[in-house]
């Protein structure tokens, strides 16, 4: 690797949104805080994964890059060659010069882009329904111990919702794949 090659995905393997959260003396709990990015103080705006964060008030998303850029308050190229310090990856003798604008980092296609766009929709439906999910298993385990009809009802409620997403996440498909076939092609 050469000092204007950085591997972006080493980089993400190495760290994650929680480690940044930690290294920046952030406390959460159950992956929510206040957003960091805007300071706000719902300690429930702010939710995150150990690749993408996303803040329920702002609608500030990213990953690890944005965050560090965000937090450090630092540009895109800066972060990157920090965070590859931080993690090990052998960029230490590099001096930025006016050749920094010239480092190689993925740039993503248009199509690439709406792409992700719609796979990070996709997953935080997922992420939803994953805990609609655990809910509904922990509503059941209730109902073994005392079947009363509240829990039926809460479980059925339950039911309807994470249904309700399972369509929604089929319908983004389709608008995922409708999307990417609108962008042309280079």
């Amino acid at each position: 690797m050469t000092t204007h090659e950085i591997d972006i995905e080493a980089i993400r393997s190495r760290i994650s949104v929680p480690h940044l959260l930690d290294r920046f003396g952030i406390k959460y709990r159950h992956n929510r805080c206040a957003c960091p990015v805007h300071k706000g103080d719902n300690k429930q705006a702010f939710s995150f994964t150990d690749e993408v964060y996303f803040c329920h008030t702002n609608g500030c998303k990213g990953d690890i890059f944005s965050l560090y850029s965000a937090l450090a308050n630092k540009d895109f190229k800066e972060s990157v060659l920090d965070l590859a310090n931080l993690c090990g990856l052998s960029v230490n003798s590099y001096r930025p010069t006016a050749t920094v604008a010239n480092m190689r980092v993925m740039v993503e296609s248009p199509r690439r882009k709406v792409e992700r766009e719609w796979d990070e929709r996709i997953y935080f439906a997922k992420l939803e329904q994953e805990c609609l999910l655990a809910i509904q298993r922990k509503v059941k385990r209730e109902i073994k111990d005392d079947a009363t009809a509240q829990l039926y009802s809460r479980f059925h409620s339950l039911d309807t919702q994470i249904d309700a997403l399972d369509a929604e996440i089929q319908g983004m498909r389709w608008k995922k794949k409708e999307a990417v076939e609108k962008v042309p092609k280079f």
